[in-house]
């Protein structure tokens, strides 16, 4: 992902420091905000978000059967890490 796809911070939407020799145990940072995690974990984070925004997409029509309540409740999600256009 990181070629062909940019690691953003899922705060500031800036792309991420990843070292040309990255593996998984470097530290990315983001160089507005200063997040930073593990390359590894910091993917990891990004596919979430890159699965949830699928699904939620797919799954679109479905939150209409929701009952206003139930749809309220539903604590908001926050991801550090994000995929960016590349």
């Amino acid at each position: 992902m990181v070629e062909d796809r940019a690691l953003l911070c899922g705060r500031c939407r800036v792309r991420l420091d990843v070292p040309a020799d990255a593996d998984d145990n470097s530290i990315v940072s983001c160089p507005a905000c200063g997040e930073s995690d593990t390359l590894k974990n910091a993917l990891r984070e990004a596919g979430e978000h890159f699965a949830h925004k699928l699904l939620s997409r797919m799954l679109r029509g479905a939150e209409s059967e929701l009952s206003a309540p139930e749809a309220e409740h539903r604590p908001p999600l926050h991801f550090r890490f994000v995929e960016g256009g590349g």
